[in-house]
């Protein structure tokens, strides 16, 4: 529950302190006195709202605290939240009941924020408002007309939150790889283009049957080679007659220019000194080698087969080149390498899709087992939930009819992080009429008494600290306002609620009554809030029943609703 609040340069508020108790509090005053501002700064503290031009006119720096005391329930949320963030460790709930918020703010738009004296991010403190308070505006009534709204009522009174965390996580992971897959299928769309074009790519160089990048240098020199077969049979064929001719041999001659020379070193010493007749010799040797080698390469055939079949080749290369627009072998080979690449990329995005048609289907298995269950929780809810606001809404003196119809769509058309079911709140007022959607049928009253009754039976078990309500009864009065005022107290036997209202039929209900109003010094005005005493309090009772808080009678009928209520 909340239990103090201080508010300090906030708005027309100088500093106020206010001590609520655990039951039921009422704030009323003058239209405009600042009765919302208590509201703001609580959302201001939540980071609900930026907090940009609320610092009190000529102040540098304002702020919000408030102290809370916890339930075992609540704790066990908060300390949930602090284990997820980096606080965890620096800020100890275990051993303490309370815990002390605030939020400053300077003049320049800064704010930091602080739980028991650490400082923390607004993230945080955003988390622990939606578990320390329940906070609903003048309209907020008209949340019941809202499927997903009504939906979330059931789903909140059949207790099912373990399976609805399933069911997110779930929902969440199926959302995640769905959106993956439709990114990859994007990326394969985008480019099937390339795709095909790599293919053609690939498919054309590897029936090329090419080892290297040398590979087209090397078959044109063979093509070189055979197209020139008979000129090269001749030229080798003249060779070998030079070297080993009849008449005019080379190796004849160097035959007897070897005898000539050994005769001259026989007969002459100086020719001894000499090199040549080993030179003579050695250059004999050489030309024999290069005979062998004519020789023998005189005595190979002319491949027609081979010849034909290089030229095809070369030509298919070539043709490739041509296709490709590259510029040789080296070339084409690299282009081949990157169509490769590109392709086993491919390959790689649609495995990958092939993984998460399989991962789909066993989420959503999980996903319809999880849903059923949910589905069958709804059903028998429901017709408990149906029966008790009927109860709650007997003192109309007739027999209202709530129904709540859910309907189960088909997965594969539709599904959400809370399953398969559809939920509408069906109502009707009057005897013989069939209920019809709540939406479409309730007055601005009757979802007042509703969404209270709800909020009553709900709430039972004590979850959440502090409702607010700003105004909730706004539009209503009668018997209407004296059952609003009824089932607040109600719910304030479980939880802590604070009421800004305009009802002395609600406001005599309080459990503690403050009163706002606004005062000016040396012309600069101020927001002030007091806790009613008992003679303040029926004179306040009186003005807001007539307007006037002095005259007799309605001193009188204010004293009566107060004496009713067990006030005095």
């Amino acid at each position: 529950m909340l239990k103090i609040i201080k508010i300090k340069n906030f708005a027309t508020i100088d500093f106020l302190e206010i001590d609520f108790c655990g039951g039921l509090n009422v704030l009323s005053g003058e239209t405009g006195a600042g009765k919302s501002i208590i509201i703001e700064s609580l959302n201001f503290l939540f980071g609900k709202t930026k907090g940009l031009d609320v610092i009190r006119t000529g102040e540098k720096e304002g702020y919000v605290t408030a102290a809370f005391d916890l339930n075992e329930s609540v704790k066990d949320g908060l300390i949930g939240i602090f284990a997820e963030s980096d606080v965890e460790g620096l800020i100890d709930l275990e051993s303490s009941d309370g815990l002390n918020l605030k939020r400053a703010l300077t003049e320049g738009g800064k704010s930091r924020y602080f739980i028991n004296g650490e400082p923390v991010n607004k993230n945080l403190a955003e988390k622990l408002g939606e578990n320390l308070l329940k906070i609903f505006g003048q309209n907020d009534r008209r949340f019941l007309i809202d499927p997903v709204s009504q939906l979330a009522f059931l789903d909140d009174f059949s207790g099912s939150e373990t399976l609805l965390k399933e069911t997110k996580k779930i929902y969440s992971e199926i959302k995640k790889i769905l959106s993956e897959k439709e990114e990859i299928t994007k990326k394969i769309d985008g480019i099937s283009r390339i795709k095909t074009l790599n293919s053609y790519i690939v498919n054309d160089v590897e029936n090329l049957n090419i080892k290297s990048a040398d590979e087209e240098e090397i078959l044109k020199q063979e093509l070189k080679k055979l197209e020139n077969a008979n000129v090269i049979k001749e030229l080798i064929l003249n060779s070998i007659d030079l070297i080993d001719g009849d008449e005019y041999g080379i190796l004849k001659h160097l035959a007897l220019l070897i005898s000539n020379l050994s005769k001259l070193s026989e007969l002459d010493s100086a020719f001894k000194k000499t090199e040549g007749l080993k030179n003579a010799e050695t250059a004999k040797i050489e030309v024999e080698d290069i005979l062998l080698f004519l020789e023998k390469y005189s005595a190979s055939e002319f491949d027609e087969e081979r010849f034909n079949e290089i030229r095809l080749k070369i030509d298919a290369v070539i043709g490739i080149e041509n296709k490709y627009n590259v510029s040789g072998l080296e070339e084409l080979l690299k282009l081949y390498d990157e169509a490769k690449q590109e392709l086993g990329g491919i390959a790689e995005l649609e495995r990958r899709v092939a993984e998460i048609d399989g991962e789909y289907e066993t989420l959503k298995e999980n996903f319809l087992r999880i849903s059923e269950e949910l589905h069958e929780r709804r059903i028998k809810s429901a017709s408990i939930l149906e029966k008790q606001i009927e109860k709650e809404l007997l003192f109309l003196k007739i027999k209202p009819i709530f129904k709540i119809n859910i309907d189960k769509t088909d997965f594969e058309k539709s599904f959400s992080e809370t399953g398969l079911d559809g939920c509408i709140f069906m109502f009707s007022a009057n005897p013989g009429e069939e209920p019809r959607a709540l939406s479409k049928v309730a007055s601005g009253g009757e979802l007042s008494r509703i969404s209270l009754c709800i909020l009553k039976i709900l709430n039972k078990r004590k979850d959440t600290a502090t409702f607010i309500f700003d105004e909730i009864d706004a539009g209503i009065g009668g018997d209407v306002a004296n059952f609003v005022g009824s089932a607040l107290k109600s719910i304030s036997e479980s939880n802590q609620v604070i009421l800004i209202t305009h009802l002395a039929q609600v406001s005599s209900f309080a459990d503690r009554h403050f009163f706002v109003y606004k005062e000016v010094i040396n012309g600069k005005t101020y927001t002030r809030i007091k806790e009613l005493n008992e003679e303040e309090r029926i004179t306040e009772t009186a003005r807001m029943l007539s307007g006037d808080s002095k005259g007799e009678a309605a001193l009188m009928h204010a004293k009566e609703i107060l004496k009713n209520r067990g006030r005095f």
